[in-house]
């Protein structure tokens, strides 16, 4: 899995350093501050991954969003310079060959991490690669530079002699976003050793899994769309639901209509969280023909029955959250921004308890980029509940200086309590009075 990103030259970010992926990692800031474009980064390479076309090195324009050129995205608009993205995933295992374990050894520590760059062509106006890194604990383990013009390779690969570089460039290919190892030729045509050529072999599967964890990557953007008054049935489970969440509802329809085992329990997870944030008591499928369906609700407190279209936004923005954090795969992060939109301060608060709940009982991650005090003090009293780890919940406060923007890691105790000074103009006035009131109270140490 992911375990940290971070990218250099990228948007309003000259550097942002390491940012560790907990099992749940929150962005705070001001508006335009730079916490959507921490987002956009992962999503960015995200979508190159699995783009349909190879020859595309960064997917800066989909259906669902528009990241502009590389003069947009490039920090200070400087096209001169490369924009690059460094991703650290937990070191695999790799069992399909004898002596796995032995060549996987010659890595130092439990991760490895990449560094993609990019450089744009002015006169083609085209993206290129400049190079791909493998690094370990000790540096750097292999890499792939390419000519920006004849799109030719040359790779360097750490205790293989330099004689063999020219030679172990025809050894790979570029396959979407990462290289692959090519396997119809032999060894000892190339004359390397049996013990270079198994770790060329593990170096190509650490590049597969890379490709894999970043194909496990959901993005929600900040405005999903409204539900339908009805819907057409087509039986198809989607892949994914959407940058806009347009499929989270089709996708609950199928699969509460297959009723498995393993259905009824995402369907029952899904409907339980959506009666925990208040403003319904149920849910349900309704058929109005052979392939129409309407989804009802019913309020908690009137029992009056409405269509889903007319119980508010609220609902509509945030059902495809919580339907991602029931349907997704193990090891998969989903990234949204403000999960809390349209919901009321109590709803938000609960909306932190049951994304907590989704992410430690399932192998998930998310990172969240939010404005919702509410939201952060739920999760922070879960943590000063033992219900989770001060490990499990990263805060990173984005805030913008003289040339750059930056970000501040809030360090947490196991009480929930800040470690770190918040900077001015995050947390509002009401909330800097309740702080000031329980240490009156109490004499309650809190840092804020």
């Amino acid at each position: 899995m992911l375990l940290s990103y971070g990218c250099s030259n990228f948007k309003c970010f000259r550097e942002t350093g390491n940012i560790d992926l907990s099992k749940i990692t929150l962005l705070v800031g001001p508006n335009n501050s730079g916490k959507s474009s921490l987002i956009s980064a992962l999503n960015i390479i995200s979508s190159t991954s699995f783009s349909e076309d190879s020859n595309i090195y960064l997917k800066l324009l989909s259906k669902d969003y528009d990241y502009g050129t590389f003069k947009d995205i490039s920090f200070n608009h400087d096209e001169s310079k490369l924009v690059t993205f460094n991703l650290t995933i937990t070191k695999p295992q790799q069992r399909l060959f004898p002596n796995s374990t032995q060549i996987s050894n010659k890595i130092i520590g439990d991760k490895v991490t990449f560094a993609f760059a990019y450089g744009l062509l002015n006169q083609r106006k085209e993206i290129y690669l400049d190079h791909i890194s493998i690094n370990d604990d000790i540096g750097e383990i292999f890499n792939i530079t390419e000519d920006k013009y004849s799109k030719s390779i040359k790779i360097w690969a750490r205790d293989i002699k330099e004689s063999y570089y020219k030679k172990l460039s025809s050894l790979f290919y570029k396959k979407g976003l990462i290289y692959k190892m090519r396997y119809n030729w032999h060894w000892n045509e190339k004359k390397l050793s049996r013990e270079s050529i198994m770790f060329l072999m593990y170096i190509s599967f650490l590049f597969d899994s890379l490709n894999s964890d970043l194909n496990q990557i959901y993005h929600l953007g900040p405005l999903r769309i409204p539900p339908s008054r009805s819907y057409l049935f087509s039986g198809e489970l989607a892949e994914r639901i959407g940058d806009n969440g347009e499929k989270a509802l089709s996708n609950y329809a199928t699969i509460k209509n297959r009723r498995g085992s393993r259905d009824n329990n995402v369907v029952d997870s899904i409907n339980n969280s959506l009666i925990k944030l208040g403003f319904i008591s149920k849910i349900e499928f309704k058929k109005i023909g052979d392939r129409h369906y309407e989804f009802w609700t019913e309020h908690p407190s009137s029992k009056l029955a409405a269509n889903l279209a007319d119980t508010g936004f609220g609902a509509s923005q945030v059902i495809p959250v919580i339907f991602l954090l029931y349907t997704v795969t193990d090891g998969s992060i989903i990234l949204v921004e403000q999960p809390e939109l349209h919901l009321h301060p109590a709803a938000q608060a609960e909306l932190g308890t049951i994304i907590k709940d989704a992410c430690i009982d399932r192998n998930i991650k998310i990172v969240i980029e939010t404005h919702s005090e509410n939201l952060i003090l739920r999760l922070l009293t879960e943590v000063a509940l033992g219900h989770i780890s001060k490990d499990d919940l990263a805060i990173y406060y984005i805030q913008s200086n003289v040339s750059q923007h930056e970000l501040l890691r809030i360090h947490i105790n196991d009480k929930g309590e800040f470690l770190d000074q918040w900077p001015n103009g995050f947390f509002d006035e009401g909330y800097q009075e309740s702080l000031k009131l329980i240490k009156a109270r109490g004499g309650v140490k809190i840092n804020a």
